[in-house]
């Protein structure tokens, strides 16, 4: 296996389910790495998830596979949504005064969305800005 794990260990750390399992970083960076050459769906998920848990953000290309919009205004339409979402959860999460473990995870869960949603509002500008620059080269 190229990862160095048999199939067995690397499924239990994978499951997060027995606490004598965990995946390091290591091996979620490899996996990752694996996924991007490979251009599977949602490829870009780990990168997103370590950039968004300490407020960064990552422009990224699209992985063969990845479901895309389709059209700018479906982009804008998703990225506006999602963000509307994050901010109705701090709302309601601040409503008592305090944003307990399961609010955070939830609010982190939607804004891992929105910054997807970014994304493909940036691949959408991109195609239309080289579609626009392909239009005037004729």
């Amino acid at each position: 296996m190229r990862i160095g794990k048999n199939a067995e260990t690397l499924r239990k750390e994978l499951s997060g389910k027995d606490p004598k399992f965990k995946l390091g970083d290591a091996t979620a960076q490899l996996i990752s790495e694996l996924c991007v050459a490979e251009q599977s769906p949602n490829c870009h998920a780990y990168v997103n998830a370590v950039a968004a848990a300490v407020g960064g953000f990552v422009p990224l290309e699209a992985c063969d596979g990845e479901p895309g919009p389709g059209s700018l205004m479906a982009s804008t339409v998703g990225l506006v949504t999602g963000a509307s979402q994050v901010l109705a959860d701090v709302t309601a999460a601040r409503a008592d005064g305090k944003i307990s473990d399961n609010e955070r995870r939830l609010i982190e869960r939607h804004a891992t969305g929105v910054i997807r949603d970014m994304q493909a509002l940036l691949r959408e500008v991109k195609r239309e800005n080289e579609s626009t620059k392909r239009g005037r080269a004729k």
